[in-house]
């Protein structure tokens, strides 16, 4: 009797330190648990603010802008206002699926980040060239076996020929400048793009110095004569044209084009959210 009576007491003391293993390992996992919430919740705060602040700082760029656009179209600023915030919205969008896109050429999100990045400066100093407007041709361009240098070459000079004359199409303007290469200088093809835009067209008479941008024979033949034979080539040349001609150099953003601008900034700043 006395022997079950201690193995009793052995198997109740085991019984209680088991319950009391227990509700420790329960308890830490509760605080655990409360301890990551409690970071993610510091973590989104931290997230919201900083959205808040890139927001505010956006806004805070924009606002002289905003006020001389008002001026000059001698209109309130409600309308600008609400025109900028759906434009905004869905440009952010935009962003949104043009750097996946960009990813799959770069490889890595971090090398799609940081390629943006890259190209969000050039807009922001290059008349005629957004955000979202850079990322789409650079994507046409590296589809079209265009190497990134010539690409941060050739992005300037479209976007100061949308300045000059606004392009009814960038997109199909640019394909218009592979198809030249592609289709051997047809004449249609030149005829196009001197309809587009007459500068591009005087750009072609520089580069291959001939007398008319439509002249498809004297072309071709300057073309092979200059080893100007690959979309890369012709587009380094372009970009070269484009960097002497004073009437590009010396363009400046119109209303329209500095509206855009105003859009691109509030644009880039609500991507994050």
């Amino acid at each position: 009797a006395r022997t079950q009576e201690a193995e009793q007491r052995r198997l109740n003391r085991s019984v209680e330190s088991l319950q009391r293993q227990r509700s420790a390992a329960i308890n830490a996992g509760w605080k655990a648990e409360e301890r990551a919430a409690v970071a993610s919740l510091k973590a989104q705060e931290r997230a919201a603010q900083q959205a808040s602040r890139s927001i505010a700082n956006a806004f805070r760029g924009i606002g002289p802008g905003l006020q001389s656009l008002g001026r000059t179209l001698t209109i309130g600023i409600t309308a600008p206002l609400l025109a900028l915030g759906a434009a905004s919205l869905k440009s952010a969008k935009d962003i949104d699926a043009n750097v996946n896109t960009l990813r799959a050429f770069t490889g890595s999100a971090e090398a799609a980040e940081r390629r943006l990045a890259e190209l969000i400066k050039t807009s922001r100093d290059t008349p005629g060239l957004t955000t979202n407007l850079a990322l789409t041709l650079d994507a046409q361009l590296r589809t079209a076996k265009v190497v990134q240098e010539t690409i941060d070459r050739v992005l300037p000079a479209i976007g100061r020929l949308n300045a000059v004359s606004k392009l009814p199409d960038v997109g199909r303007f640019t394909q218009n400048l592979v198809q030249l290469v592609t289709q051997n200088f047809e004449k249609q093809d030149l005829k196009e793009l001197v309809g587009q835009s007459p500068l591009a067209g005087q750009l072609i008479t520089e580069i291959f110095n001939v007398d008319s941008p439509t002249n498809a024979k004297a072309i071709r033949a300057q073309a092979k004569k200059l080893g100007l034979t690959t979309v890369d080539a012709f587009f380094t040349a372009f970009a070269e044209a484009a960097a002497k001609n004073q009437g590009l150099v010396n363009v400046t953003e119109s209303i329209g084009t500095r509206f855009e601008k105003i859009v691109d900034r509030v644009t880039v700043a609500l991507r994050p959210l």
